[in-house]
């Protein structure tokens, strides 16, 4: 029986239980570590005279037949005396419930990530198998932004989904309900509610009579081609254009990220009346000695410059050497970093951007500021300046103008001599100040020190305390600060764990940590070192007025992260005076049995 099942248990000689996870209906969810392989793996177990015992073997079996790199695949499985179980390869990252829980995933972003799911359905429905618990808790983004669906056909074995409430939905097809779970993943990524057939912990859609409202009655500003994609899995009202397959859902997808996903994308809605974008000429393949412009030509204007008395130069040679304009820039190449293009793909209408660190990204950090692109003038399109003419715009070398000479005029240049003696004289008599002394006078310098940059160098932390305001008693494991400041980053303080929800189980507004500096300092940039991620927090400051703080009322907020990674440097965007800091933690990465923080190390600069 399972109530036999404990912490150091081995499963085959091989899997040691270490962590309940979760026990529901008599099947347990352990994290276990493959002692022959040295891994972390995943053990879903029931009693072997349960009677979804050989249900639970048997859609072990055939997702262990699956090459999809979207399912944590299946590693082994039994049927012992006691025990049936299944070993899955161990997921790490953030499901879609722990991120909505934050906030909403912007359009571009919940398209590409809930298309991901769409595409791995496809291909797994293809082989006449279905995952039948499309819940937020089972689809995953990892740290390396690759996107990662949880037990798959296992997890419907053991946790019967709830039927659709309409009638006119054939909730008893796995199929059906992966469609109908689609709908609500994307759904719940653009609400933050839950839609979809399969049983889930994040909040229920509001409903309006069997059906969910609309996405766009729920939350403002989003798309209405998403909208109407959401209503036409959901509603049970649209028999006429209900979407029927996971392949015509990731089509339409595809359509609207305009990318052709799985084929070619079916039309999403009606086509607006607008102007087709105008394609390039092709890029010849050899280019002519003296390339012109195809498009722009700048006729040079006449000049008819005033007469001047040239100086003398070296007489040229008897052939002048040839004139070649500069080459054309490629119109491609001033785009920026990150626009790659090629000729033969559409502009999309709308850019489906992956997720930051899978990037992308970095886990989130501080954000990155590409370089601004400096305008320069058009230096293609000017046609090359004749040899010894004049030019009047001083391109591309600005020289010095020549003052036109009047020899019938002399009298023009008397002001500018006696101009020029004067200032002469001036000077003179100011040196003169500067550099003679009378007797026992010390002699005058004049000095200039170049101002010096500022150089950060790091601020110690003399002293920590837990910061815990908004409980009872304030305090949340005292006995663990010293281990942040140490600069061990093998050890550091943790937070208590909190169940179900990342902002801490929704019991407080945040926990953190108070950094003494002894002295009032300049502070220009906070490191901040966590064993596990992701993680929300905002970095405060006591003003230099100010005592040891006992909650945030009167603090100043300098800067936060969202989704920060192990690694965070947070750079003020002004340095501040002050002797008190307060890293205050408002979401925790996931961990066993719930979540979260540990902060192993922070670091100071002025």
């Amino acid at each position: 029986m399972t109530r036999s099942m404990h912490p150091g248990m081995l499963l085959g000689g091989r899997y040691r239980l270490d962590d309940l996870l979760s026990d529901i209906d008599g099947a347990r969810f352990w994290r276990a570590t493959d002692t022959l392989l040295a891994r972390s793996v995943a053990v879903h177990a029931i009693a072997s005279d349960d009677p979804r015992a050989e249900t639970l073997l048997s859609a072990a079996r055939s997702a262990a037949a699956l090459n999809e790199p979207h399912l944590l695949r299946i590693l082994d499985c039994d049927l012992t005396d006691s025990l049936a179980w299944v070993v899955n390869e161990w997921g790490t990252g953030v499901s879609l419930d722990v991120m909505v829980a934050a906030d909403v995933l912007p359009p571009e972003r919940a398209v590409w990530f809930v298309g991901e799911v769409a595409e791995a359905i496809t291909a797994v429905h293809a082989r006449g198998l279905a995952h039948g618990r499309l819940c937020p808790e089972n689809v995953l983004l990892t740290h390396t932004g690759a996107v990662k669906l949880i037990g798959f056909a296992v997890d419907a074995a053991l946790h019967r989904p709830r039927e659709a409430e309409s009638g006119n939905y054939p909730g008893a097809d796995p199929m059906q309900r992966d469609v109908r779970d689609l709908g609500g993943l994307l759904y719940c990524a653009l609400v933050g509610a839950w839609a979809g057939a399969s049983a889930s912990d994040v909040r229920p859609a509001p409903r309006n009579g069997r059906d969910p409202m609309r996405a766009r009655q729920v939350r403002a500003g989003i798309p209405r081609e998403l909208d109407s994609l959401c209503d036409r899995v959901l509603s049970t009202h649209r028999t006429h254009d209900r979407i029927g397959s996971a392949h015509e859902f990731a089509s339409l997808l595809g359509a609207y990220a305009g990318t052709e996903v799985l084929g070619a994308p079916i039309q999403l809605a009606e086509p607006e009346d607008t102007q087709p974008i105008p394609q390039l000429p092709p890029w010849p393949s050899e280019p002519d000695p003296v390339p012109a412009s195809p498009s722009v030509v700048h006729e040079p204007r006449p000049v008819t410059p005033p007469p001047i008395t040239p100086p003398p130069v070296t007489p040229p040679p008897s052939t002048p050497p040839p004139i070649t304009q500069s080459p054309i820039e490629d119109p491609e190449a001033t785009q920026g970093v990150g626009s790659e293009r090629f000729d033969d793909d559409p502009v999309p209408e709308r850019p489906v951007f992956a997720p930051h660190g899978a990037r992308r990204t970095p886990k989130p950090g501080v954000p990155l500021t590409p370089a601004p692109v400096i305008e320069r003038e058009e230096e293609v399109s000017r046609p090359p300046a004749p040899l010894h003419e004049p030019d009047d715009s001083g391109w591309p070398f600005a020289e010095a103008p020549v003052a036109p000479t009047h020899p019938d005029r002399p009298w023009l240049r008397w002001p500018l001599i006696v101009g020029l003696v004067v200032a002469l004289l001036i000077g003179a008599l100011t040196w003169g100040a500067a550099t003679h002394r009378l007797p026992g006078q010390e002699p005058v310098t004049p000095q200039t020190t170049p101002a010096q940059p500022v150089v950060p160098q790091r601020v110690p932390i003399v002293a920590a305390q837990d910061f815990d305001p908004e409980a009872t008693p304030p305090e949340e494991n005292p006995d663990q600060v010293g281990k942040a400041i140490d600069g061990d980053p093998n050890t550091g303080w943790t937070t208590l764990t909190y169940k179900r929800r990342p902002d801490l189980g929704g019991l407080k507004s945040g926990v953190g940590l108070i950094l003494d500096l002894g002295e009032i300092h300049r502070v220009s940039r906070v490191e901040v070192s966590f064993a596990t991620a992701p993680t929300n927090l905002t970095l405060y400051a006591v003003p230099t007025d100010g005592d040891l703080p006992t909650s945030l009322t009167g603090l100043t907020k300098v800067a936060s992260a969202t989704d920060a990674a192990t690694q965070l440097s947070l750079r003020l965007k002004r340095p501040i005076r002050t002797r008190y800091l307060v890293v205050w933690l408002t979401s925790l990465p996931p961990a066993p049995g719930g979540f979260r923080g540990e902060i192993t190390d922070v670091a100071v600069w002025s």
